[in-house]
Parts: C-alpha cells; sequence; structure tokens
C-alpha cells in the first residue's frame, strides 16, 4: 500500500488505514525489540505520528453515528479498536508530552465505544 507519503485528507478515504497504521506500529515494536533503530525505523515512526495526530483530530467512532453507516454492526466497533491501538502505538513512539497525553486519551475513548452500548 503507498500511502506514507500521501496527505491524510486523500489516503483516509481508503478504508484499509486503520490496518496499515496498526501493522505499522507492530513492524515499529518488532524492529525496536531487535534493535534495529535505523532510517527506516525513524521513517516509519515520523509516518505513525503524522496519522495519529491527524488521526487525533478527524476520527470519531463509528458507531457514534450508526446512521452513516450501511450496516451498523460489530465489524465498526473491531474498527474502533484498531484505531485505539494506532494510538496506543502512537504514543510508545512520541517523544511530545502533549501528543503522549493525547494519544492515550482517544485511545481509550476508542475502547470504552467500542465494548459499552449506549
Amino acid at each position: 500500500m503507498r500511502l506514507i507519503g500521501r496527505s491524510p485528507q486523500v489516503a483516509a478515504l481508503r478504508a484499509e488505514i486503520e490496518v496499515f497504521l496498526q501493522t505499522l506500529g507492530k513492524y515499529l515494536e518488532h524492529r525496536a525489540d531487535r534493535d534495529l533503530i535505523d532510517d527506516r525505523y525513524e521513517y516509519a515512526g515520523a509516518v505513525l505520528l503524522r496519522w495519529a495526530r491527524w488521526m487525533c483530530v478527524a476520527e470519531r467512532p463509528y458507531l457514534d453515528t450508526p446512521s452513516r453507516l450501511e450496516h451498523p454492526n460489530e465489524t465498526w466497533a473491531a474498527q474502533d479498536l484498531r484505531k485505539a491501538a494506532v494510538f496506543e502505538f502512537a504514543a510508545r513512539h512520541t517523544q511530545d508530552e502533549g501528543d503522549y497525553a493525547s494519544f492515550l486519551a482517544r485511545a481509550d475513548g476508542f475502547v470504552v465505544s467500542a465494548w459499552c452500548e449506549d
């Protein structure tokens, strides 16, 4: 998937973005666990943080507005859990305390939304 160089506004139209970002977070963990910190690691981390910052502003839990979904079901809650995972990965990779707090708060919000019914 060639989403890395695109602007978040364009690529977010693709449903696979949460899968891509979650996988990117796992990639970063894999490399860090093996002390493979290099230019590729740094670039992947910068990409993850760029998208996570955009997601903080732009993303909302899918089931907050079920009327916008053709089939509001558990699949959407699972996508929100993916978003939470992306925020948690981003929190691990940021050096900015404000981003760290924002990412963890957003992760918590998506988890609560995914697991709780109103």
